[in-house]
C-alpha cells in the first residue's frame, strides 16, 4: 500500500515508520515483529513525539509486554508545559502497574490525547 511505498522511499523516516506500523493493524498476527520494529523505530527516531510513544506502548500492551509499555510512557509523565497531559500519562502508567486491561489503559491515554489536542487548539 501507500505506506509501504513511502517506507521504500525513506525507510528511516519516523512518520513513515509510524504510519506503516499502523497500516498493519488488520493483518493476521498483529502486532507481529514487522509492526513492532516499525513502531519502535519511529519512537527511537523521534523519542519526544508522544504519538509514536503512545502507539508503541499500545502494541506492547497488546503483546502483554507491560514493563516495556511503562518504560515507553515514563518520559511523558512529567511535562511542565502540559501538566494535565502528564498527569493522565502517569495515571495510565499506574493502571498498567495495577494490571488494568489494555482497553482501560488506552481509555486513559485517549483522554490524555484529547487534553493535549485541547491545549494545541488554544494556541
Amino acid at each position: 500500500g501507500w505506506f509501504g511505498k513511502a517506507y521504500a522511499i525513506d525507510p528511516d523516516s519516523p512518520p513513515n515508520l509510524y504510519f506503516l506500523a499502523q497500516s498493519m493493524a488488520t493483518l493476521p498476527g498483529f502486532p507481529d515483529s514487522n509492526a513492532m520494529n516499525a513502531a519502535e523505530s519511529a519512537h527511537v527516531g523521534e523519542p519526544s513525539v508522544y504519538d509514536y510513544a503512545g502507539y508503541l506502548a499500545y502494541l506492547h500492551l497488546l503483546r502483554n509486554e507491560r514493563t516495556l509499555a511503562q518504560a515507553v510512557l515514563l518520559p511523558f509523565t512529567s511535562n511542565p508545559h502540559s501538566p494535565k497531559h502528564a498527569a493522565r500519562v502517569r495515571e495510565a502508567v499506574d493502571a498498567i502497574r495495577a494490571g488494568k486491561t489494555t482497553d482501560e489503559v488506552m481509555a486513559i491515554l485517549h483522554a490524555a490525547d484529547d487534553e493535549l489536542k485541547e491545549k494545541d487548539d488554544k494556541k
